[in-house]
């Protein structure tokens, strides 16, 4: 027995070190003192060897199994005792060196809107002059698939993908800062294109927001990004029941920069704020197909795409945002009239759709789309 417990010792000596070799951190850092530990042992192996050898000599055969329950449950009150004077140290030095909101991270891992909205950047290069083009977007299936604005994805349709070179896009993360993904359109609204063909050539392009959605499937990352198997994404399960006046939304885009500084009008920071559902309006019908919030930060252009959460639920996409005297708020399409809308445009469910694969997107894309969207650009 005493071998037996020295090999759990020293198993247990060897978790803890793998904890602390986890975090990085060392040992000396957060174990006790040598003499400490030894000193702990000891007291350990006394208290089992009383257990182990007690006054009587001899025991008798038929006592001798409930003796080893009783020795056995002994000595695991001992072994938990020991571990956790030697692990709460750890505990304590890991909150100390790391941030509060890491540890945090660590143990919660839970839902974070930072994972989920994206910045949309697209430049148009020419001889002289190279034009910027930024908004938001909210990925919302495991794959990529990403719900946006179709204003914010209009410089798509002049890409290789339409057999352009007049525009490159890519879509990147905030929490990955240098590089990003390459997407394709697998959905664009016909009807979007058509009724605002004119407007859309204005460098600050305003219409109503009716039928302003489009979706982006990430197709590969650029440079060193991280390969993904599977995003992080909002929840799309949201009804018209969810959507009531002063409901706690949080609002995140990334709205445009224009210091004149390439590097940093490219690099757009994510911003987050915390208001409520204001209003609600509707295109002609007696449905909530828009919502609008308070005031908040993030009401500025460049966060178009942009989302409305509650919790991991997203209920709508930033459209336009307009301002008063007390400062600026958001015009967000709600999702049921995204679902409702392109129903009626598709014939399709969109929560099955959005669970497509890519190559099924992009085939029905290209076979009830495209063409379509093709003609209309070369209109324009």
């Amino acid at each position: 027995m005493p071998i037996l417990i020295r090999i759990i010792a020293q198993r247990l000596l060897v978790f803890v070190f793998s904890i602390l070799s986890f975090f990085g951190l060392d040992p000396d850092l957060s174990i006790p003192a040598t003499a400490v530990v030894e000193e702990r042992k000891i007291e350990q192996q006394e208290k089992i060897d009383e257990i182990l050898h007690p006054h009587s000599d001899h025991v008798k055969e038929e006592d001798e199994q409930p003796a080893v329950k009783e020795v056995e449950s002994k000595i695991t009150d001992i072994q938990k005792e020991f571990t956790v004077s030697v692990t709460n140290p750890i505990v304590e030095t890991v909150k100390e060196i790391l941030p509060a909101e890491t540890v945090f991270q660590i143990e919660t891992q839970g839902f974070n809107v930072r994972d989920v909205v994206v910045n949309i950047i697209c430049l148009e290069k020419t001889n002289s002059y190279t034009r910027l083009s930024t908004g938001s977007g909210v990925i919302i299936s495991s794959s990529g698939l990403i719900l946006t604005n179709a204003h914010v994805t209009y410089p798509y349709l002049k890409t290789q993908q339409f057999g352009s070179s007049e525009y490159s896009c890519s879509v990147r993360r905030e929490n990955i800062p240098n590089f990003g993904y390459n997407a394709e359109l697998v959905y664009y609204p016909a009807d979007w294109l058509e009724e605002n063909s004119e407007i859309i050539k204005n460098p600050s392009p305003v219409g109503t927001g009716e039928n302003d959605y489009a979706l982006l499937h990430i197709t590969s990352g650029i440079g060193p990004t991280p390969k993904t198997n599977a995003f992080a994404f909002a929840s799309t399960q949201v009804t018209t029941p969810d959507l009531k006046k002063d409901t706690p939304i949080v609002v995140a885009g990334y709205p445009s920069i224009n210091s004149g500084a390439f590097e940093i009008d490219t690099k757009p920071g994510l911003k987050i704020a915390e208001t409520k559902i204001a209003d609600f309006f509707t295109f002609g019908t007696q449905s909530f197909d828009v919502l609008q919030t308070g005031i908040n930060e993030v009401a500025h252009r460049g966060s178009s795409g942009g989302g409305i959460f509650n919790d991991e639920n997203l209920y709508g996409i930033v459209v336009t945002t307009n301002s008063n005297e007390n400062g600026s708020y958001i015009n967000a399409l709600t999702l049921p009239y995204i679902k409702k809308d392109f129903e009626t445009d598709t014939d399709k469910s969109f929560d099955e759709f959005i669970t497509y694969s890519l190559d099924t997107l992009r085939t029905e894309f290209n076979l009830k789309h495209k063409a379509k969207i093709k003609q209309l650009i070369s209109g324009n």
